[in-house]
């Protein structure tokens, strides 16, 4: 990464991401929880930054997460 190995790395290994299509929240999980949530298991979670960008897309904190997504459930 960046001309950097990864191997044995732990400042490069914290600076990726691995996602997986598999749904690990409950589908009554409401945005602001979720958000909340990431912040603790990943310590360099950009709260301010994920809120402005919710906000850029006018995404509704209150509402559960799979609807806020649209069709995305049916892709999973």
């Amino acid at each position: 990464m960046d001309g950097t190995t990864v191997f044995d790395n732990d400042d490069t290994l914290g600076q990726i991401y691995l996602m997986s299509e598999q749904n690990l929240y409950s589908e009554s999980e409401r945005l602001r929880k979720l958000f909340k949530t990431t912040e603790l298991l990943y310590g360099s979670f950009d709260h301010s930054y994920a809120v402005k960008l919710a906000n850029e897309f006018s995404l509704d904190f209150n509402q559960k997460v799979w609807q806020t997504f649209d069709g995305l459930p049916q892709y999973l």
